[in-house]
């Protein structure tokens, strides 16, 4: 990690290749930001909204590889990605069948292990593996993050229930999941005692408000990347009794769009779905989804794809 100055700090991050396919798509760097806080570090940050298997491997060279599981049905998923930072937000597919790299500097030097009371989190082993006849959505390579940070976690509202109904194969079993998993690159600090950062975005997760047995169903196909996981089973009875509220407060370099999943981004082939509200000094979101009864019920920033993503973890 290196220490730069304020002139270096631009020509530092506009050299990042931070988005590029091995076949054809190329992204461009995302906005930089501002905010008062300590330590001075310049980051990039990847967020991750929806369902993704986050593959860690035990070669350093090899990295991360994140596995959109390929979702159909009545609500299939959509893979986008963006930086956010037009009005309104630009977004690019992510194409089935497609390899993608995202080669930001930094990252860690040691394998990452992440909070396995906050995160679904799998130790493979002779038992448990990648499944090479099953395919993903596409394969988005990245490096060790220097952190594993999850946002907007989902818990139920009920303390006694639980998020899984079976959890065989889990290190530990969570009382609550991210929504949003953020990797982030420490890539430099600055000497103006401001931290700097850029966040870029990618999604696999539905456009529209989903049924209540969705996130089960789209859990089980992502199950189908690995061998081993049949008794690694959501609680498909936790909605709409389980929240998933945005993060209060909010972290440093994260605004309520960074939380956000599509259906909430105003404008996004989502006819409006989503608008905000003011809920005390701050906005929050607010999603009308038809429930079972036929009902259109406001759930306050409630996240309302609940897919989430399974970490996975080579030993």
């Amino acid at each position: 990690m290196s220490h730069l100055n304020r002139r270096e700090v631009c020509k530092a991050l506009a050299s990042i290749p931070l988005f590029k396919s091995l076949s054809s798509l190329a992204m461009p760097l995302a906005s930089v930001g501002q905010y008062q806080s300590q330590p001075s570090e310049i980051t990039v940050n990847i967020l991750l909204h929806g369902m993704f298997a986050i593959y860690i491997y035990k070669d350093r060279q090899k990295g991360i590889d994140l596995l959109p599981p390929h979702v159909t049905g009545d609500t299939p998923h959509i893979y986008l990605s963006s930086d956010l930072t037009t009005d309104p937000p630009v977004f690019q597919w992510l194409h089935r069948g497609t390899t993608y790299a995202i080669a930001p500097h930094g990252g860690a030097k040691v394998q990452p292990a992440p909070d396995v009371a906050i995160n679904a989190v799998v130790n493979l082993s002779g038992t448990i593996m990648r499944d090479p006849t099953v395919a993903p959505h596409c394969t988005i390579k990245v490096p060790w993050p220097d952190r594993i940070v999850p946002l907007r976690s989902k818990k139920p509202l009920n303390p006694a229930d639980k998020i899984f109904k079976k959890a065989v194969g889990l290190v530990f079993e969570p009382p609550q999941l991210p929504l949003v998993t953020m990797l982030q690159y420490v890539v430099g600090t600055v000497d103006m005692g401001q931290p700097l950062w850029t966040n870029y975005h990618l999604f696999a997760e539905p456009q529209e408000c989903p049924s209540d047995v969705h996130p089960s169903q789209a859990f089980d196909t992502m199950k189908t990347l690995y061998k081993g996981l049949g008794n690694l089973i959501i609680n498909a009875d936790l909605k709409p009794d389980a929240f998933g509220d945005v993060d209060d407060p909010l972290g440093t370099g994260i605004t309520l769009d960074d939380e956000s999943a599509i259906v909430e981004l105003e404008g996004l082939e989502c006819d409006n779905m989503a608008k905000r509200i003011k809920v005390g000094d701050r906005p929050r979101l607010r999603v009308r989804c038809s429930e079972p009864s036929g009902m259109s019920i406001p759930h306050l920033a409630i996240h309302p794809t609940a897919c989430m993503s399974l970490i996975t973890i080579e030993t």
